[in-house]
C-alpha cells in the first residue's frame, strides 16, 4: 500500500489502517469470507460439506495478506459441521494451507525484477517503454490537473506514471475501506484513473509473451497437470478442488495465458476469483474446460464466462493444451 504525500490517510495512520501496511483489511476479510461462502453455494453437493484432505487442498503465496485471505475464505467455505465443531461458541475450524512457490508475482515490481529475473525485467521494460510513448502525454495532462493537490513536484515523463499509480492506489484503497475521498478527485476517480491503472498493470505483466510465461507459466502448468491427472484417473489423492490464494498479478497472469485482450483489461478487484472447471460429456466421454470469473466488487459474486480466444465453450481440453503450452 502506498499513499500520495498529502493523502488525508497516510500509511502510518493507525485509525485509517489499523492492521498495518500490506495487511488484510476489515473489508478484505469480509470479501474473502463472502467469496468462500459463494464457492460453497456454487459447488455444494460436488464438495462434501465437511472438510476432508483427500477432497480439497488450499495453497497460498507466503505473504501475510494471502495466507490470511486463504484462512478467511476457508472459514466461509468449510464452516464446521457435526464432529468438526470443537467449540460451541466458535463456529470455525483450523484447516491446512500449503505454500505455493510457483506464483512469481514478486518479480512484477520493476525494482525487484532487475535482480529477481533479468529476462522478465528486460521484456517488462520494453512493454513499459511502449506504454509510455503511447500514453505519456495524456498522463502528463492528467497529472497537471491534480498535481497541486497531491504534494508531488512537477511531473516529468519519467515520474508521471509512478505518480499516477500512487494517486490511483491511494483512492482505490480509501474507496474500499469506506474512507472519504477528496472532492478534487472526482474529476479523475474512478475514471479515467482506473482504466489507466488497468492498462499499466497489463504493461507490467501481460503485454509480452515472455512476461506472461515467466510470471505464471509454471503455476498454470501445475494446474493443467492436475486437470490432466483428474481426466485420466491418475490424480492421487483424487481431490475435487484446489484453491490458490494469490494476488491481482496472479489472476492477470493466468488471464494472459488464456488469451485476455489487453485492450479490454480491467482492474482486478479485491476478493475476485478465476475458476477453472473440468467437465466430462457423459455421451461422448470427451473432456472440456471452462473458465469463469468472479468480480469481487459485484454484489452477487455471480461468476461469468471467461472467453478463451480460439477455444469457444465447450473448450476441448486438448485444444486448450495446444493453445497454452507455449507459456510453460
Amino acid at each position: 500500500m502506498i499513499t500520495y504525500p498529502t493523502c488525508p490517510y497516510p500509511i502510518d495512520d493507525t485509525k485509517a489502517w489499523p492492521y498495518g501496511v500490506a495487511q488484510l483489511t476489515k473489508s478484505g476479510r469480509t470479501q474473502m469470507y463472502r467469496l468462500g461462502a459463494k464457492i460453497r453455494s456454487l459447488y455444494n453437493g460436488y464438495l462434501n460439506e465437511s472438510y476432508f484432505d483427500e477432497d480439497f487442498k488450499a495453497v497460498s503465496t507466503l505473504m501475510d495478506r494471502t495466507l490470511m485471505s486463504a484462512s478467511v475464505l476457508l472459514a466461509g467455505l468449510y464452516p464446521p459441521r457435526g464432529y468438526q465443531v470443537w467449540d460451541q461458541d466458535l463456529f470455525w475450524q483450523p484447516l491446512p494451507i500449503y505454500p505455493n512457490y510457483l506464483d512469481h508475482n514478486q518479480m512484477v515490481p520493476p525494482q525487484s525484477s532487475i535482480t529477481t529475473c533479468p529476462r522478465f525485467h528486460e521484456a517488462q521494460n520494453q512493454s513499459f517503454t511502449r506504454f509510455e510513448k503511447e500514453n505519456g502525454a495524456r498522463m502528463m495532462d492528467m497529472m497537471a490537473t491534480i498535481q497541486p493537490y497531491t504534494g508531488f513536484g512537477n511531473a516529468t515523463i519519467q515520474s508521471v506514471l509512478p505518480q499516477i499509480m500512487t494517486v490511483w492506489e491511494s483512492f482505490f484503497n480509501m474507496d474500499h475501506e469506506g474512507l472519504a475521498i477528496p472532492a478534487w478527485a472526482q474529476s479523475v476517480y474512478p475514471e479515467p484513473l482506473s482504466s489507466v491503472a488497468a492498462q499499466l498493470y497489463a504493461a507490467y505483466t501481460i503485454n509480452s509473451p515472455i512476461t506472461i510465461k515467466l510470471l505464471q507459466g509454471q503455476l498454470f502448468q501445475e494446474m493443467v497437470g492436475l486437470l490432466d491427472a483428474k481426466m485420466n484417473g491418475t490424480l492421487s489423492p483424487d481431490r475435487r478442488m484446489y484453491y490458490y490464494s494469490g494476488h491481482d498479478f496472479t489472476i492477470m497472469g493466468l488471464q494472459g495465458i488464456l488469451g485476455l485482450n489487453t485492450s479490454n483489461v480491467r482492474v482486478i478487484e479485491p476478493g475476485s476469483a478465476l475458476l477453472f472447471e473440468l467437465h466430462r460429456d457423459n455421451q461422448t466421454e470427451h473432456f472440456y474446460f471452462q473458465a469463469l470469473y468472479i468480480d469481487g466488487d459485484s454484489a452477487s459474486l455471480e461468476p461469468s464466462d471467461f472467453n478463451i480466444p480460439g477455444c469457444d465453450f465447450p473448450c476441448d481440453f486438448n485444444l486448450l493444451n495446444n493453445i497454452t503450452e507455449k507459456y510453460y
